[in-house]
């Protein structure tokens, strides 16, 4: 009788301390699903690690920090760590924060050091099956890794995307999940770098590679130990409007011949988010219109099962109402949709209008500070497309406020240009002397 293949659960962060919010603000009806939300995602994690019989799980970055979450975030993850205890099923943990000591991990758990590389053995049967080597941090300044060879499948987890690793070493390289949404597999070069158009995912990205998971999230990324993969897990929950498709994490299947590896991305998350972008022709009525969104939504609802699903509406084109240019008829067309699928399970976020174009040409050329603003906002964008410096907001706050430096960094270019585009918004729906170009 043939072994049975090795399997595992590649997972990002749960973040446990982190609530899903990104709402001005959040309905009585949805306060306990945003709070309660990571803790399910956690429950689904190991519903699935028991329904696959894995034989462990990697965790890949920061899954809960105590001094936010409380005693519940930890309580809660030795909880989960207990329920795979008892099923045989060992966790690898890299990226662990300082543990509090008041909460005992179970003794199938082990966390990788911070502060250097460790190399571990998991077996099966008392006989050794895949070596795990990892590290809390990033490998070494450069990221590199250097390893002798094994006849064992191995795996190289770390939090953060590797530089360089040797081929012939390295059968996986498991990356968390703080880079980007969704999971996916970037392929090395025959170099040992990145290939050229691998980097990170963004939130509902779909990339076209050999190998990468879809934003469907049912694709399957492949790997051989010949020229090894980078697989980032993507985080296992979408915590904002911005964070949109479905979250999970990789179950990864090792081939016969040993070093094969299949990943399959699964769906982890309590609840959804959705973007839907309109297009608008003049012909269209306010009742079509909120027709269209209706079936939108339940396209949406088809591929969530029972998850709760919350939606955004982006209208544009030349043929939106003018009446749903007004940020008061706005939100009383998404009230009337929230009262309509009160005994669903879906929710709209909001109702926005992207500004007609001839509008914005013509603001973009007046002489009035709507002008100037939209102008300079247009210039730093144009930067940043063409890859320039970010600004930095934070030079800016006053000395006494400079504790909030943190929160208004920007994260990446794309973070600082949906900013900016939000600044041009709010520059537009404040300055305009007309509602019609808000």
């Amino acid at each position: 009788m043939a072994p049975r293949p090795l399997r595992f659960i590649h997972a990002g962060d749960l973040a446990l301390h982190q609530p899903v919010g990104g709402l001005a603000e959040i309905p009585d009806r949805l306060i306990d699903l945003f709070w309660q939300a990571p803790y399910r995602t956690a429950e689904r994690l190991t519903d699935l690690a028991l329904a696959e019989a894995v034989d462990f799980v990697l965790l890949c970055g920061e899954q809960v920090a105590a001094e936010r979450s409380g005693p519940r975030g930890p309580l809660a993850l030795c909880q989960q760590f207990e329920r795979l205890r008892q099923h045989g099923i060992r966790v690898y943990w890299a990226g662990a924060p300082a543990w509090p000591a008041a909460f005992a991990l179970p003794d199938n758990v082990y966390r990788f050091p911070r502060d250097r590389v460790a190399e571990v053995y998991h077996h099966r049967e008392q006989q050794p099956v895949a070596r795990i080597v990892g590290c809390g941090s990033a490998f070494q300044a450069a990221g590199d890794l250097m390893l002798g060879a094994s006849p064992l499948f191995t795996i190289a987890v770390c939090p953060e995307m590797p530089g360089r690793v040797a081929h012939g070493t390295v059968d996986y390289w498991a990356c968390g999940g703080q880079a980007g949404a969704l999971g996916g597999a970037w392929p090395l070069s025959t170099a040992g770098g990145l290939a050229k158009g691998g980097g990170t995912l963004a939130a509902g990205e779909a990339v076209s590679m050999p190998g990468m998971l879809g934003a469907s999230g049912a694709g399957k990324a492949a790997s051989s130990g010949a020229a090894p993969n980078v697989f980032q897990a993507g985080k296992l929950q979408g915590r904002s409007p911005r964070e949109v498709g479905p979250h999970g994490c990789l179950v990864a299947t090792v081939g016969e011949s040993g070093r094969d590896v299949v990943a399959t991305f699964v769906p982890c998350d309590a609840l959804r988010w959705l973007h839907i972008r309109l297009p608008v022709e003049k012909s269209t009525t306010r009742e079509e219109l909120v027709r269209a969104i209706e079936l939108r939504v339940s396209e949406g609802q088809a591929g969530c099962r029972d998850r709760p699903l919350l939606y955004t509406v982006t209208l544009s084109g030349a043929g939106v109402p003018h009446e749903l240019r007004s940020e008061a008829c706005r939100h009383a067309v998404a009230a009337m949709l929230r009262q309509q699928g009160a005994s669903a399970p879906a929710w709209c976020v909001s109702i926005q209008v992207e500004p007609d174009a001839t509008a914005l040409a013509r603001a973009l050329e007046e002489d009035t500070l709507l002008g100037m603003y939209l102008r300079a906002v247009g210039g730093l964008l144009e930067q940043q497309e063409t890859g320039g410096d970010m600004p930095d907001i934070a030079a800016d706050l006053p000395e006494e406020a400079q504790s909030l430096a943190p929160l208004v960094r920007l994260a990446g270019q794309a973070g600082c240009q949906h900013v900016l585009r939000e600044a041009a918004a709010l520059g537009l729906s404040v300055l305009s002397a007309e509602e019609p170009l808000a």
